[in-house]
């Protein structure tokens, strides 16, 4: 049996057309295995196939958003917890967890920080991977979430989090 967790059918594809083949080895080559083997092999192909499908609606989207990573000053990252017209707020670090939607949009329930100036964001060619739960088999039922990892975008910010 194979450690990959990614098997898909070589005819199949997702989003805009994407052979579901070539998405799955680009999520590979971003994920260090060690980390993921167990929340991703809870992934059957119909989950597989979801998260590939969210990972589409994420890399559509280029503006900062909930789930997407920011680099501080310091070096340090965090991940956008909400986005307001002036300010993104970031996470504690504390606690947190992000949902996937089904249009690959990030919805966050946590602690939040005071945040960053939404214009001291700069979208790098950075990419970094997260933790996100979705339903299994889209089916929103008590117990019946899934931990998996999908690919974000990192902004660089001019200042720090205010907090």
């Amino acid at each position: 049996m194979s450690n990959n967790p990614y098997p898909v059918d070589s005819n199949v594809t997702v989003g805009a057309g994407i052979p579901a083949e070539d998405l799955a080895r680009l999520i590979r080559a971003t994920i260090p295995e060690e980390e993921v083997l167990k929340d991703m092999s809870e992934l059957d192909d119909k989950d597989k196939a979801i998260l590939a499908e969210r990972q589409i609606g994420l890399d559509t989207k280029t503006y900062p958003k909930q789930g997407d990573w920011v680099k501080l000053p310091d070096g340090t990252y965090s991940r956008i917890t909400h986005v307001f017209p002036t300010v993104v707020q970031l996470d504690t670090g504390r606690s947190g967890r992000f949902y996937l939607g089904e249009t690959g949009y990030c919805s966050y329930s946590g602690g939040l920080s005071s945040g960053v100036h939404a214009e001291s964001l700069v979208r790098s060619d950075e990419r970094k991977i997260g933790k996100v739960w979705f339903f299994h088999h889209n089916r929103s039922v008590a117990h019946n979430g899934l931990d998996a990892y999908a690919e974000f975008p990192v902004w660089v910010s001019s200042e720090n989090d205010r907090g």
